[in-house]
């Protein structure tokens, strides 16, 4: 029966016989060759056969409903165990490393018991791949007699793949053979050089489009400092407009009064009564002065969009005006974190979080005092907020009657910012919102916030108002 007769249903019933005959699976050595029955017909295939057929031994002995046969440990968990010495040292094997039939005609190489067996088999490895032009196979060593059996190199390295792994073959990639025309070698040179070229333009693209970017961000820089300037220059125009508003406005009223008597006894012409000038003058007052607060909102924004660009472009948060050491007043703190410290021995109400004093660490802002002074004039707020009667009034009113620039609330707490306004305490998560805003300019160090939360209250705390975080300002939609 030639090879190709053999079908993997065949293959399956000879593994079936085998075993039913001799209680045990076939292993590839004892197929080494096809066997044949006294009438010559074939009972078993040759192991090369069944490789082709199932990829494995193992899976055609499956295929068979049979477990293969499980061999002894191999030589290379023993040596993990330490059962057996290192490779550099001697090893020896109960059977012959090479075939040994009489008839064959491949060299007979020392007995048992007398190699360096795995050495051996990597040098034998070495030289099938320095012949052949690449590393050996099962297949090519099952076939071919003078050369070590699989089965030896399974029992020795626990498998080919480890043995190819522990000779360095896994890795192997062939050399330009000796014999390759030029022709070949110019096509391997070139496409090598088309694969540097696609690189060197790849990475020419990025750098253009960097070198784009850049140039966008520092435009953009360029444009939000202009329009800061213009806006400082706008708002300065409108404080002065309304300090001149303000003066004639006073002016007025101190001649209103002697002039009230004369007015009212003169008839009533085409000219303005002081009355009437002095609302005009009142609401130009309450004008020039909205206007002047919007636009301290816009250029504040535009300071933020200032610092937006920067960190873009990998500026340091700090421009080079804040440099310089803090603004410390006689007997004041010299920096954030001893203002927190001075006022959490002097608030009575206030409460101050373990967050408030690591924030107040990492904090550059160069008037810490104006941060003492804020934290005790929102000591007075929460004492004034822990009354049974409570405020009274507006929060916010209350607060800006104490001295302090405040925000109610933050308006962004979506997305990857929102954590950032998260505190616990008391075994339960807080939102900070409320804030008070400290400084002028652009930067940390020049800027501050104080952020807190309103507490209702439970059986341990009364009433207050609790700090969360001193220093920079929280990320937000303008940050």
């Amino acid at each position: 029966m030639p090879n190709d007769a053999w079908t993997r249903d065949r293959v399956v019933g000879a593994i079936r016989r085998w075993h039913d005959d001799r209680g045990v699976a076939p292993r590839k050595r004892d197929w080494n060759k096809p066997t044949f029955d006294s009438s010559g017909v074939p009972a078993t295939p040759a192991a090369d056969v069944v490789l082709e057929l199932f990829g494995k031994w193992s899976e055609a002995v499956k295929a068979a409903g049979l477990e293969p046969e499980k061999q002894e440990r191999s030589a290379k968990e023993r040596r993990q165990q330490a059962e057996l010495p290192d490779r550099s040292q001697r090893e020896y094997l109960d059977d012959d490393l090479y075939y040994k039939e009489q008839d064959s005609q491949a060299p007979y190489y020392s007995p048992a018991g007398t190699y360096l067996a795995a050495a051996e088999i990597i040098a034998e490895m070495f030289r099938w791949t320095a012949l052949t032009g690449s590393p050996p196979t099962e297949k090519d060593w099952l076939r071919d007699k003078q050369w070590p059996h699989p089965d030896i190199v399974v029992d020795l390295f626990g498998s080919w793949d480890d043995a190819m792994k522990d000779a360095g073959l896994d890795q192997f990639e062939p050399p330009p053979r000796g014999d390759a025309d030029m022709e070949e070698l110019r096509a391997r040179l070139a496409g090598a050089e088309r694969e540097l070229q696609a690189e060197r333009q790849s990475a020419e693209r990025e750098l253009r489009a960097a070198r784009r970017s850049a140039s966008r961000l520092e435009e953009s820089e360029r444009q939000a400092r202009v329009d800061s300037e213009r806006a400082q220059e706008i708002a300065r125009a409108a404080r002065e407009e309304a300090k001149r508003a303000r003066a004639d406005a006073a002016a007025a009223r101190e001649g209103g009064q002697s002039l009230a008597a004369a007015a009212s006894g003169e008839s009533s012409g085409g000219g303005q009564t002081p009355s009437t000038e002095l609302d005009s003058l009142t609401e130009r007052l309450i004008e020039v002065e909205a206007r002047a607060e919007h636009l301290a909102e816009e250029n504040e924004r535009l300071r933020r969009a200032l610092g937006q660009v920067r960190e873009a472009m990998g500026s340091p948060e700090e421009v080079e005006e804040e440099d310089g050491a803090p603004e410390v007043e006689p007997g004041g703190p010299a920096s954030v974190h001893e203002a927190v410290e001075k006022a959490a021995g002097r608030v009575e109400h206030l409460v101050l979080l373990p967050d408030a004093f690591e924030s107040a660490e990492d904090s550059p802002f160069r008037r810490p005092q104006m941060v003492l002074d804020a934290l005790l004039k929102l000591d007075e707020l929460a004492r004034l907020y822990a009354e049974p009667g409570g405020i009274g009034e507006s929060i916010g009113s209350v607060a800006r009657q104490l001295g302090l620039d405040w925000i109610p609330d933050t308006t962004d707490w979506g997305g990857t910012r929102g954590r950032h306004y998260e505190v616990n305490w008391k075994g339960q998560k807080f939102r900070l919102g409320p804030h008070v805003r400290l400084g002028t300019g652009a930067g940390a160090g020049s800027t501050a916030r104080i952020y807190g939360f309103f507490f209702d209250g439970d059986e341990e705390q009364g009433r207050t108002f609790v700090v969360g975080h001193v220093g920079r300002h929280l990320p937000d939609s303008t940050t």
